[in-house]
């Protein structure tokens, strides 16, 4: 599978010539806390500080792990989970600018798995959305990339077996989606 950064290389490469590499830095299963850890690995450093554009794919995992028994404990668990990733994703932010202040940065809007079985999760991801989209919009040169809608007619199109992360064709539409933002 080649995820987000290498479709949009492809979409790119007809275009501009000189870009030609990928870094991936990501790691499966990872949180916002996990992150913020590893851009601050020298080496991870060194490939942010050389990049034009920088991808960012979180939160996913953060919401999905909610610890709860009941729908008043779930409420509760969502809001402690969605400060710990706004803290954490300002402190990506800033680490990331801190190193790199002109790299165009993108992050990766949630998109819902669950479809409508359950409205309430539904409800989470559209304001956990919102929230982060207000993050971004703090910076002229970070972009929100919106999957939501792009995937929620689609989820037997775009989701893998695993009923949780992408497929190839949903990792192309979200690739798409980027190019269309950024371009």
């Amino acid at each position: 599978n080649l995820g987000i950064g290498k479709r949009y290389l492809n979409l790119m490469a007809e275009k501009e010539e000189d870009l030609k590499t990928i870094t991936n830095i990501s790691v499966p299963s990872y949180e916002s806390s996990e992150l913020v850890q590893l851009i601050k690995n020298a080496e991870n450093k060194a490939s942010i500080a050389k990049a034009r554009l920088i991808i960012i794919s979180i939160g996913g995992n953060d919401l999905n792990r909610l610890d709860y028994e009941d729908s008043v404990s779930l409420t509760l668990a969502f809001k402690e989970a969605l400060g710990i990733y706004k803290e954490n994703l300002a402190i990506i932010t800033q680490e990331i600018r801190a190193i790199n202040p002109g790299a165009q940065l993108a992050l990766i809007g949630l998109y819902n798995p669950y479809g409508k079985e359950d409205p309430e999760k539904n409800n989470f991801v559209l304001e956990w959305n919102y929230e982060t989209s207000l993050i971004t919009d703090s910076d002229v040169a970070f972009a929100y990339v919106p999957t939501y809608e792009l995937f929620k007619y689609h989820l037997n199109d775009y989701l893998s077996p695993d009923e949780f992360h992408p497929n190839s064709s949903g990792y192309q539409i979200i690739a798409e989606e980027l190019h269309r933002i950024l371009n």
